[in-house]
């Protein structure tokens, strides 16, 4: 550690001379850490990651003003003083209003306050030239809610953490509030025997049948369409990549860039539908992609145990195989017609197409496979109540690493794949062209 006469900035990134670092300081999205314990008055030692050398201290003086000038150094009167402040993504949006979640590391020193500052005009935005709210609850570990938004305006947001006479910054990210466009279906609580019943097929995978009971909640009637999935993509500010930072910190690819249904266009820097895939559902779409456009529109994918519950029809249910009725082609796209069907092309079709389901659920049977929101993990013969499946840590100590996909596709030429009960699974990162998602609230 530096002395009561040495300074130190750290960059945690590459350079090789003190005016590159000059350079790199003046990118506010890079996290920085500077100690000063005395005034400048001997020369310093810089560190850079791989790369130490020594400065003079005119050169020293020209960085400390230089980084103090656009707020990227932070003074603090202590030896070791360490802070992170972490902004992730925005949640639960509307045309007005938005979440979001930041956590702050600190040691060595006390937060003062905490909170997310946010401008539609700086994209770097800071407490003292822009609006910032500060948490009401902990320091470390908090949600914001943003009010009083313009719709359609871009948001520039990030979260920051002061120490008093010493203010950190996070990542900077951008959104676009906006009405998520959503029909959902309110499916009363109740109970039931999931598994393999009677009246489908019972096998390893979906057996022992077991009592589960549910609260009541609120389901998508439709799949999420190609619409309404780039509604999502443009308020995050998603590029052409497909690629976001997601709920927990780690950037995943949300949909597959060469998916048939949806383009970026580089003029605009916007997603759109491919015209006549308007209507259709989503596909292509990564796990991660599905729960992160469920958390921006404010829900979250269904349990396995809902997307069963709503497709055996709630507390209407009369048993049938698939979701709606005994007869596949009443109620499910699938190979026998969708292959070789003119004038239907060999694809996801529009929802709706088919007839609902006892609940007024279209589509739970074939057209797409649905994500869910529990790893793919094996039943138990015991009675659960409001069961979301296994958390990630208790996942990854039993080496599961797929998430659960239900209700068939448009290609399945086994009909089996279309019942209420049949399970399969997928890792988080995969993408298919049969493969959508439902939202639940």
């Amino acid at each position: 550690m530096p002395s009561k006469l040495q300074k130190q900035v750290v960059f945690p990134t590459f350079a090789h001379n003190w005016a590159e670092a000059i350079q790199l300081a003046v990118q506010p999205d890079l996290p920085i850490k500077m100690f000063l314990c005395a005034p400048f008055r001997k020369p310093s030692h810089l560190s850079l990651s791989k790369k130490n050398m020594h400065i003079t201290n005119l050169e020293q003086k020209f960085m400390a003003a230089m980084a103090l000038t656009i707020g990227l150094a932070f003074q603090s009167c202590k030896d070791d003083v360490s802070v992170t402040a972490k902004t992730y993504q925005v949640e639960n949006v509307t045309a007005t209003s938005a979440d979001i979640r930041c956590t702050v590391a600190i040691t060595g020193d006390n937060l003062v306050d905490a909170g997310v500052c946010f401008s539609t005009t700086l994209t770097y935005p800071k407490v003292y030239n822009s609006r910032h709210i500060s948490s009401d609850g902990s320091l470390t570990d908090f949600t914001v809610k943003l009010t009083g938004l313009s719709p359609d305006s871009t948001y520039h947001f990030r979260a920051y953490a002061s120490l008093g006479d010493t203010t950190y910054y996070g990542t900077t990210y951008s959104f676009i509030p906006t009405n998520p466009v959503m029909n959902l279906v309110f499916i009363e609580g109740g109970t039931f025997q999931m598994g393999g019943t009677s009246e489908g097929t019972a096998n390893d995978d979906n057996t022992p049948v077991h009592t589960v009971t549910l609260k009541s909640f609120n389901i998508g009637e439709k799949e999420v369409t190609t619409t309404q999935f780039a509604q999502f993509l443009n308020s995050r500010k998603v590029g052409s990549g497909g690629t976001c930072m997601t709920h927990n910190g780690t950037s995943y690819t949300l949909i597959h860039t060469n998916a048939k249904s949806l383009y970026y266009s580089t003029d605009s820097t916007r997603w759109y539908p491919q015209k006549g895939y308007e209507n259709r559902p989503v596909t292509f779409v990564s796990w991660y992609g599905a729960d992160e456009y469920c958390r921006w529109a404010g829900g979250h994918l269904p349990t396995e145990a809902e997307w069963e519950y709503a497709a055996r029809g709630g507390k209407n249910s009369k048993g049938y195989v698939y979701s709606g009725s005994n007869a596949p082609g009443d109620v499910a796209w699938y190979h026998a017609n969708t292959y070789e069907a003119d004038p239907v092309e060999y694809s996801a079709q529009v929802g709706g197409g088919k007839l609902a389901n006892e609940a007024g659920v279209y589509d739970m049977s074939g057209n797409v496979w649905e994500w869910c929101e529990d790893w793919y993990s094996t039943y138990s013969s015991a009675a659960q109540t409001n069961p979301a499946g296994l958390d990630d840590e208790a996942a990854a100590a039993k080496d599961i690493t797929q998430k659960v996909r239900r209700g068939g596709g448009w290609a399945d030429t086994n009909v089996a794949t279309l019942s209420v009960s049949y399970r399969a699974g997928n890792l988080p990162s995969d993408f298919a062209g049969s493969a959508g998602f439902r939202i639940a609230k």
